[in-house]
């Protein structure tokens, strides 16, 4: 929720590793409570960074988690299937 309303994020490895989000552009990863607090002063002593990370880590959920974006995977998918057979009467 906070990227998407643009917020810069600080998550755990393992968790950025299952996202579709550029590190260090979208998100930033931490592994251990020196890293997150090196994050959180990198982002405090350079607000127009952290600004940058929150508004390309808004764009990524915006083209990657929304329902249209799941929707089009889907759809994509729908399009490789055969038309169904319909039976005519006789």
């Amino acid at each position: 929720e906070a990227m998407a309303m643009g917020r810069p994020v600080i998550a755990a490895h393992a968790c950025v590793e299952a996202l579709v989000a550029e590190p260090e552009r979208e998100i930033l990863a931490a592994t251990v409570a020196d890293d997150y607090t090196r994050c959180v002063d990198r982002l405090l002593h350079n607000p127009a960074q952290a600004r940058a990370i929150g508004m390309a880590g808004r764009q990524r959920v915006l083209s990657s988690y929304t329902w249209a974006a799941h929707m089009a995977v889907f759809d994509r998918h729908l399009a490789g299937c055969p038309e169904p057979q319909t039976e005519t009467a006789a």
